[in-house]
């Protein structure tokens, strides 16, 4: 009989313990429904590790940095135009024949004149060796050799001469053919076929031959950007008439003044680019962006998750937590974090205005 009281009283007990922490589950189950009711809900994004880039910008005239006024050495009247504006052309390449009949008379009279002096130089050499061997051997007079050495002496000379001659009109006749000093375009073309070119009057020359290859992007810093845009740092280059992201164009700063404009007080600042396909014109305007500084595999977040103070909300255990953070390079989207947070944490980016501290939240996670 007492065995039989002594268990039913400890399953009584069992009983009232197991009621109780019942009550507790669901004390603490309803606890978390209201924490999960009351949290706000926010945008956040994931703290990554990449490249950031803080970036200046600038607008640019886009120049040629080959840029070449073909004009002949010569007057003369235009018989020939073997190009027009817009045609490629190479270095060398004919592209112009001014009237050369009077060049290759000249020409011509040179060249004879000039067989008749090597002609003339071949007989006195002759004559000067053959008189030097009788005059070593005293077989004829000081006299006698003077004269011959004399006439030896006139024939070197103006076979010399014969021979400036010569050269100086092959010279004019072959400035009758105009060439291009480099490879590249037609852009301009100032003369008509029959036109005689004068330089006072043609003051462009005949052509402009651009280069298409390589362009240059021109424009000012104030002495304020001194420290910040160096030569051989990385830019990019962009034109309004290029919206293709495959139509990116990267460069390099190759100069930086050394020395403001009188005028404007500014520095001038050069970008060398290569330009594929020639797609870019010279002429254009467009805008650069010059890459101040940047690191690779940094600890990074959505500038818009940085408050004022450096403070950022970062996420645990769905509670919103402010945190000081130091801030490194500032890009145009991302930010680098130096300290304070650390990479795969949850930070809030938007919805957070005027949170307060320990606020349970329902985060949306960004795609970065």
């Amino acid at each position: 009989m007492k065995s039989r009281i002594f268990f039913i009283a400890i399953y009584m007990i069992i009983i009232v313990v197991i009621s109780c922490n019942q009550g507790k589950s669901k004390s603490n189950l309803s606890k978390i429904r209201n924490i999960e009711e009351q949290a706000v809900s926010v945008e956040g994004a994931i703290v990554v590790r990449g490249n950031v880039e803080s970036i200046q910008k600038y607008t640019a005239e886009i120049v040629s940095i080959e840029r070449i006024n073909v004009a002949p050495e010569i007057p003369g009247k235009v018989v020939n135009l073997y190009v027009k504006e817009g045609d490629r052309v190479k270095k060398g390449q004919v592209l112009a024949q001014l009237d050369s009949e009077q060049s290759r008379l000249q020409y011509e009279q040179a060249k004879a004149g000039l067989e008749v002096a090597k002609a003339s130089f071949s007989e006195a050499e002759k004559n000067y060796k053959r008189m030097k061997s009788l005059y070593d051997e005293d077989a004829v007079s000081q006299q006698q050799f003077e004269q011959v050495e004399l006439a030896y002496k006139s024939a070197q000379a103006q076979l010399k001469q014969a021979e400036a001659g010569f050269n100086l009109s092959e010279y004019y006749l072959n400035k009758t053919r105009i060439t291009s000093p480099i490879n590249g375009i037609v852009t301009f073309r100032y003369i008509d076929v029959g036109e005689v070119f004068n330089q006072m009057t043609h003051v462009n020359g005949i052509f402009t031959i651009e280069s298409f290859d390589t362009l240059r992007a021109k424009f000012s810093i104030s002495e304020q950007d001194l420290d910040k845009i160096r030569e051989g740092i990385k830019a990019k280059i962009f034109v309004p008439y290029l919206q293709n992201n495959d139509d990116t164009l990267t460069g390099i700063v190759s100069y930086v003044g050394k020395s403001a404009d009188i005028r404007t007080k500014n520095y001038p600042v050069y970008i060398d680019f290569y330009n594929p396909k020639n797609k870019v014109k010279p002429g254009s305007f467009g805008s650069v962006e010059v890459v101040i500084a940047s690191k690779d595999n940094a600890i990074m977040v959505p500038k818009v998750a940085i408050q004022e103070n450096s403070i950022i909300y970062i996420v645990k255990n769905k509670v919103a937590k402010k945190v000081e953070v130091v801030t490194g390079i500032e890009g145009e989207k991302w930010i680098e974090i130096i300290s304070g947070i650390n990479e795969g944490d949850t930070v809030l980016t938007k919805g957070i205005f005027g949170l307060p501290d320990n606020t349970p939240v329902k985060v949306n996670i960004e795609k970065n």
